[in-house]
């Protein structure tokens, strides 16, 4: 049976723009958000000017060429990623930004 060794994910956000990561890191890699999915506000029809009605963290569907290489990772651990990304990063309705 393989071992599967999954690296500690470090996600801290930014106080101030909570829908931002201040800290990502896979190990001890320093990780860019961007590579595994986007921030989107998925209901601005709701939301106040300069404000989100529901800023969420969207994953990726098909993975970024070369990012596994990068991150020294496979595709299950690359989507166990995004999980913790889509959890740590999901604002709701908000109004930082106003």
């Amino acid at each position: 049976m393989e071992k599967k060794i999954i690296p500690i994910v470090e996600i801290e956000r930014y106080g101030s723009l909570p829908c931002a990561t201040k800290v990502f890191k896979i190990g001890e890699i320093d990780a860019d958000s961007s590579d595994f999915g986007e921030s989107e506000d998925m209901d601005s029809f709701n939301a106040d000017p300069y404000g989100c009605g529901s800023r969420e963290f969207i994953p990726h569907e098909d993975i970024p060429k070369g990012v596994l290489k990068q991150y020294k990772i496979n595709e299950e651990t690359y989507r166990y990623i995004q999980e913790q990304l889509r959890s740590a990063l999901y604002v709701g309705s908000c109004g930082w930004c106003v």
